[in-house]
């Protein structure tokens, strides 16, 4: 008896509940195709290739002079070129502001033969904010007379404020004493 009420229960059911059964596979809706997800396009997207190059140079010409300051411990030129909220992320993994940047740009007594780029390239976003990844080498000797050969990976975040380019984040990492 209970094997006879176990197999009609289930058969009562579909006979009383209003359902419907899926329809056979050949007349089921094709599954929809996925879309491709749009991105959203940026307000001041489209820059030509002459207005990047422009970009580009003014960039260069900023990281020139960012150079040039090392070179000859010009520390009025190197606060031109920081944005007041500029970061940095030093060689020893200290994160400082513009003043701490500062305070060490000064302290340093290095006699500089060559400061400069081995790499520089400039990747324009927009009309008003860039990132620059280059291999800086600072060649000299220190106020005892020891001699140094350092290569450093930089990222550089530069944005144009005021009609004026100015770091406002950097990154390094010594990649080789030489």
């Amino acid at each position: 008896m209970k094997r006879t009420l176990a197999l009609f229960l289930p058969v009562a059911l579909l006979l009383v509940a209003p359902h419907r059964l899926p329809a056979p596979i050949s007349e089921q809706s094709p599954t929809p195709k996925p879309q491709p997800i749009k991105a959203p396009v940026k307000k001041e997207a489209g820059l030509t290739a002459a207005e990047t190059s422009v970009v580009a140079a003014k960039i260069k010409e900023a990281m020139n002079k960012g150079s040039a300051a090392w070179a000859t411990h010009d520390s009025a030129l190197m606060r031109s070129l920081l944005a007041d909220n500029f970061v940095s992320v030093r060689p020893n993994g200290n994160v400082v502001n513009k003043e701490a940047f500062l305070d060490e740009f000064k302290s340093d007594t290095s006699i500089y033969e060559f400061v400069g780029f081995d790499s520089l390239d400039v990747h324009v976003d927009s009309r008003t904010m860039a990132v620059v990844t280059s291999t800086w080498r600072f060649r000299g000797k220190t106020i005892s007379g020891k001699h140094f050969d350092n290569v450093y990976r930089v990222t550089d975040t530069l944005t144009k404020r005021n009609g004026v380019w100015q770091c406002t984040a950097d990154q390094g990492v010594r990649v080789s004493p030489r």
